[in-house]
């Protein structure tokens, strides 16, 4: 019987530590005059290993995603007689709870709005112009870098 309490005891602590690496998604799904939307579903697809979880949103337009692995995820909101809307590369960290809130457009479900987490690209050009005042017909020459 004592084998038993300890075994259940490391198997207890096991599965607490197990659970508080993992972090969740909530938020609402809402339509253009921020209505609820029910029943609404919203998937999560990890990106890394292309495991997809799925959620149904409440009467209040609520959803719930725990005990999910970190990971950078791709999350979709779809509803009928809305747009599905997209968001990418959204990052979930250790025991983080992360809110990932949707309003839907009013459309097809086969039309998609798609917003990116990532950071846009910046392309810098810089130049170089001579200091020397130019002759009133000529243009300062510059050096493109």
């Amino acid at each position: 019987m004592r084998y038993k309490n300890t075994f259940l005891l490391v198997l207890g602590v096991s599965i607490v530590f197990a659970q508080g690496e993992r972090g969740q998604f909530n938020g609402t799904v809402m339509d253009p005059s921020a209505s609820a939307i029910p029943a609404a579903t919203v998937r999560a697809i990890n990106t890394g290993t292309n495991a997809e979880t799925v959620a149904q949103t409440t009467s209040a337009g609520v959803y719930a995603m725990p005990y999910l692995p970190p990971g950078t995820y791709r999350l979709t909101a779809t509803g009928p007689r809305f747009k599905t809307a997209v968001r990418e590369n959204v990052t979930l960290g250790v025991a983080q709870t992360l809110t990932v809130d949707f309003t839907l457009e009013v459309g097809q479900i086969t039309d998609q709005v798609t917003v990116s987490a990532e950071t846009p690209l910046l392309e810098t050009i810089w130049l170089m112009c001579k200091t020397e005042k130019p002759s009133p017909t000529e243009a300062a020459p510059c050096l493109n870098l």
